[in-house]
């Protein structure tokens, strides 16, 4: 009986505490924010997707013929463009975070 109720009220509980979660922190930073802050984190987060992926593209240009490597069991050449490939990507997140990181913030 008393797992009904429990899985009764959970539903009703959620919702709330769902929306208090998504939308309470967007509110708060716009509270505590300046207004310039919120413009460009939200500029950043429509922007950072095509960037980054445009960005990305050369380790995914070096990935092609290592499957093809793979296939004919060239593993050690293979491997040398696995660990190319891995090398961008990691230098691309290096500079977007170091990009981020630097960009000169306000206090309100």
């Amino acid at each position: 009986m008393g797992r009904r109720r429990i899985s009764t009220a959970l539903p009703i509980l959620f919702v709330p505490v769902g929306f208090m979660n998504a939308y309470g922190g967007i509110a708060g930073f716009i509270w505590l924010a300046t207004w310039r802050l919120v413009v460009a984190g939200i500029v950043s987060l429509l922007l950072s997707s095509l960037s980054l992926g445009v960005a990305l593209m050369p380790g995914g240009l070096i990935g092609m013929p290592r499957v093809a490597l793979f296939e004919k069991r060239f593993f050690l050449t293979g491997g040398l463009l696995v660990m190319l490939g891995e090398a961008w990507t990691f230098a691309v997140m290096f500079v977007w975070c170091y990009i981020v990181s630097s960009t000169p913030q306000s206090a309100p």
